[in-house]
């Protein structure tokens, strides 16, 4: 899939996690029961974290987004889901996604618990 934009792409990203995070949840419901809270989802992206929260209310530039993304502004609204931010010192996914320098790769690797 082509994204348009760096916001269209976390978009995208916020999906795919919301579709794995309800794979796990109902999986957990099948074992053990009910979660009794929503399951967190981070994102880095305040663009996309206000558009899932407002519900894409009032922006003029959300017509061009395809009706399967706003599927993350239902799962939101019914709080099956949370979505939070992260800033990026914290966000653990940047060890896959950028360089980063020596003491912030460990720092980020034991937070993954890959360095002992």
């Amino acid at each position: 899939m082509v994204a348009l934009s760096t916001t269209d792409a976390e978009y995208v990203a916020c999906l795919e996690a919301a579709q794995e995070a309800q794979c796990l949840a109902n999986h957990h419901t099948d074992i053990v029961g009910n979660l009794g809270c929503p399951l967190p989802i981070y994102t880095d992206s305040n663009s996309v974290l206000k558009n899932i929260q407002a519900a894409g209310y009032g922006k003029r530039r959300n017509k061009y987004i395809d009706v399967k993304f706003h599927h993350c502004w239902d799962l939101h609204a019914t709080r099956k889901l949370k979505f939070s931010y992260v800033s990026t010192n914290d966000n653990l996914a940047d060890i896959m996604t950028k360089a980063l320098g020596s003491e912030k790769h460990r720092g980020f690797t034991e937070g993954i618990w890959l360095w002992c």
